[in-house]
């Protein structure tokens, strides 16, 4: 029998306390994590690994949306950070996480390259449906009717703003006139004396005048500024412009009814001036149309 005047665990003295129990269905003992005596349970490290991936995830997937044909990586990008913004959110609300405001953001970047993705899935779409188009065009024939039996097929018309009436050189003086009614004359060369501030003059060489005159009988304005005139010397070389005071070409706007002469002078050289073709070309809708003859 033990002695209760001993200490406890002493020969004949009583028995030691047991450890202490955990609570009611805890099987006793000390339970995981919660350390021994005197040893709490640590805290544990904070699982930020979604928040970075989603932000670094929806940045890249931001640049490649900015480029249009790279939409569908944008897309598979903006997903995924789209899904891990929203658990890495939640896992800091759960306090598993602390970067919640990074988890946000990569969600936002990752909605927003997924709007990219589809801007650029539409621009894409339109680019091929219009390059498409285009071979089908090029590729294709304009189909044309064939005549009937019997029947004689019509001269063929000519476009009423592409090409002048009369295609070969007129004289000097008459009017190349285009069926949308718009008129051009060129008159006669004249000669002409450059000033000493003359500029394309070559000493010796011979400057000619002509006058050219545009008549706007259609029902469309005319930019003046289109209008190129340029000359041939009998050789068939391109004549030198001359530049002087009072030499001014067309200019401004021609309204319909309204006409409009300005003068141009050319450089001939001696051994070539005794003829000059003069090739005037309206605008990007009509031909050039050409006159010719002597100088004098």
């Amino acid at each position: 029998m033990a002695d209760p005047d001993r200490p406890p665990g002493s020969p004949g003295g009583p028995y030691p306390p047991p450890p202490p129990q955990g609570p009611p269905g805890s099987g006793g003992g000390w339970s995981a994590g919660q350390g021994g005596p005197g040893w709490p349970g640590g805290p544990q490290p904070p699982r930020n690994g979604f928040g970075i991936t989603a932000l670094i995830l929806g940045i890249i997937g931001v640049l490649f949306g900015i480029i249009p044909l790279f939409f569908w990586l944008a897309a598979v990008l903006g997903i995924i950070a789209l899904i891990m913004g929203v658990v890495g959110a939640r896992r800091a609300k759960q306090r598993i996480a602390t970067n919640g405001r990074m988890s946000v953001v990569g969600a936002v970047l990752g909605g927003l390259a997924i709007v990219l993705a589809i801007v650029g899935l539409v621009i894409v779409s339109n680019a091929f449906d219009d390059l498409e188009r285009d071979l089908d065009d090029a590729v294709e024939p304009t189909p044309t009717a064939s005549p009937s039996p019997g029947v004689e097929e019509p001269p063929p018309t000519e476009d009423a703003t592409e090409e002048p009436i009369v295609e070969e050189a007129l004289a000097f003086g008459d009017a190349s006139s285009y069926p949308d009614g718009l008129e051009v004359a060129v008159s006669s060369p004249t000669p002409y004396t450059p000033s000493d501030t003359a500029a394309g003059h070559s000493p010796g060489n011979e400057t000619v005048t002509v006058e050219v005159t545009v008549v706007n009988g259609t029902d469309e304005r005319q930019d003046l500024g289109l209008v190129v005139v340029d000359a041939k010397d009998a050789s068939g070389r391109t004549a030198e412009p001359v530049f002087d005071t009072g030499i001014e070409g067309l200019q401004g706007t021609l309204l319909p009814g309204d006409e409009s002469v300005a003068t141009y002078a050319f450089d001939l050289p001696p051994d070539a001036a005794d003829e000059l073709t003069i090739e005037v070309t309206p605008d990007f809708d009509h031909d050039s149309a050409l006159w010719n003859g002597p100088t004098s």
